[in-house]
Formats: structure tokens, C-alpha cells, sequence
């Protein structure tokens, strides 16, 4: 309630502006809470309205609050169910706009992008590990058990590597710095991308395009070669918004740029250049969500 208050009365502070989103993306739960706290303020705005000439039926105002509380909740349940469920099954999760590196018991790396999430399992039989979203870089360790990274219906094996993943709306890069992998998606054959190489799985036809790669920088949206998705997926990344397109992402020229994202005005401003140059339409872009399409 305090930050509905305070953004209320100060809409054009860009520093509460700031605040505010960095609080509704570090958790979902204060996602929930100010969902809660925008119903029940209208609510009472309804309940204050002066009353119309004509008399209502008293049981339609529940039925219409019922039906709008069921559609608000069907919506999160769509938008944010899947987010949910992700940090549930996660292992280790980087918070929105920093990273967080771990070393399991094998004594493999994992360096996790700007809000991401990992699950993993080092069985006797093989390493698995899955990426739930985002990007994760795996410095892996000398083992006789197989290592495995998935996303969705991608699998990559490892064949003593080290390796980055990024993967967002059905789009998938695997770059290669040291050794070689194999991916496979679905029923396709498996490709093998080497060191210095990454491979770019958008629709039926991977592409392959030289890669080198580049340690993270604080506050700076680095992007080598980068299709739509994955450039959209880390900007969101950078203050913990979650992405849903309507339709598919445009699949245009990719962009290489260093775009400076340390305050709420220049993550504007680089969202402004991102959908001018994939010619994306921003739809919606507040209270966590990030609601794009193809422009027509």
C-alpha cells in the first residue's frame, strides 16, 4: 500500500519509479501483493461512486467483482504461472540485474545471467542440468559421468568444455569457449558446434556464427549478433521483467551494441532502440510484465 501511495502522488519521480520496479522485481510475491492492493483499491473507489438514478439488483455487484477477481487470477496464473513454477524447481537462481556463480560437488562452474535459474542433478550415471531460464555459462569439470545441459527440447553434451547457453522464447544460442559440445532439438541430428563457434536454433535450421566470449558487465546490455528474443529476454533481464509475446518474435537482422541499462531512463531508452531496430511493438511494459509484438 505505501508504494501505491507513493507512486500515486509522485508519478514523474523517475527515482521512486525506480525503486518500485526493483522491489516488484525481486520478488513475485510483491508482484501479488500489489496486484492485491490495485483490486482492492478499486473496489473501494466502485463501492465510494455516487449511485446512478436507477436502482441495481444487489447481487450483481458480487457476481461482477467475483467474475473480475476469477479474470484477474486466470491472467496471473498465464503470465506468471510459468515463472512460478521455475523458481520452485530451482536450484540456484541469479536475482534481476547481477549474476550469481556456484560450484557443484563435482566441482563444475556455473555462472548464471541476470535473472536466471537453474535446476541440476549429479547422478551416478551422468550429470544433468537444466536450464530453467535465462543464461548460464558451465565451466565443466573433469568427470567420467557425461555431462548434460536441457532447455525445453534442446539437450546439449558436453565433451569437456566450457560453454554459455541463453535461451528465451523458443530461441536458443549455444557458444563455445573452450573444447567442443553436441545439440540436439527434438528429433533433429546432433550438431556439433566447436570452440570459438555458437549456434543460433530459432526455427528448423540452427545457424552457425563465430562467437567469442565476454564476461558481464554491470549496469551494460552487451549484445553479439543477437536475434530478437534473446536481446528483448536480457533487457528484461536487467530489472527482472518477465516477457510474453503475442505471436512469434521477429526473426530480422540481429544487433550487435552496447547499451547502458543502470537507471530506469536509459533501460527506456534502450528499449526504444531494441524495438526500433527488430520492429517490435510494446504493448504493455509495467508492473513486471513485458508485453511485445511484431510490429505490422
Amino acid at each position: 500500500m505505501r508504494w501505491w501511495l507513493q507512486v500515486r502522488d509522485a508519478p514523474a519521480d523517475a527515482a521512486v519509479q525506480h525503486a518500485f520496479d526493483a522491489w516488484l522485481a525481486a520478488d513475485d510475491v510483491h508482484r501479488l501483493a500489489y496486484l492485491e492492493v490495485l483490486m482492492t483499491t478499486n473496489a473501494a473507489a466502485e463501492a465510494t461512486a455516487p449511485l446512478p438514478t436507477a436502482p441495481r439488483a444487489p447481487v450483481r455487484r458480487p457476481v461482477a467483482w467475483f467474475g473480475a477477481a476469477l479474470a484477474s487470477l486466470l491472467v496471473c496464473s498465464v503470465l506468471f504461472g510459468p515463472r512460478w513454477s521455475e523458481q520452485w524447481r530451482a536450484d540456484a537462481v541469479a536475482p534481476p540485474g547481477a549474476g550469481h556463480a556456484l560450484v557443484l560437488a563435482d566441482g563444475t562452474r556455473l555462472e548464471l545471467g541476470a535473472d536466471s535459474a537453474v535446476a541440476f542433478d549429479l547422478g551416478v550415471g551422468g550429470r544433468d542440468i537444466e536450464l530453467l531460464r535465462g543464461t548460464v555459462t558451465v565451466d565443466v569439470a573433469a568427470d567420467p559421468r557425461p555431462l548434460t545441459l536441457r532447455w525445453r527440447d534442446v539437450a546439449i553434451r558436453d565433451i569437456g568444455t566450457r560453454f554459455t547457453v541463453q535461451a528465451a522464447a523458443g530461441t536458443v544460442r549455444v557458444g563455445v569457449a573452450e573444447g567442443r559440445v553436441d545439440v540436439r532439438r527434438g528429433d533433429a541430428a546432433a550438431v556439433p558446434v566447436e570452440a570459438g563457434e555458437a549456434l543460433d536454433w530459432q526455427g528448423p535450421t540452427p545457424q552457425r556464427h563465430p562467437w567469442r566470449e565476454t564476461a558481464p558487465t554491470p549496469g551494460l546490455l552487451v549484445l553479439d549478433r543477437a536475434p530478437a528474443a534473446l536481446a528483448l529476454a536480457q533487457w528484461a533481464a536487467s530489472r527482472g521483467t518477465r516477457v510474453y509475446w503475442l505471436g512469434s518474435p521477429p526473426s530480422g537482422a540481429p544487433l550487435d551494441a552496447a547499451l547502458p541499462v543502470r537507471t530506469a531512463e536509459e533501460r527506456r531508452t534502450a528499449l526504444d532502440t531494441l524495438a526500433r531496430h527488430y520492429r517490435v511493438d510494446v504493448v504493455l511494459d509495467g508492473a513486471g510484465l513485458l508485453v511485445l509484438r511484431a510490429s505490422r
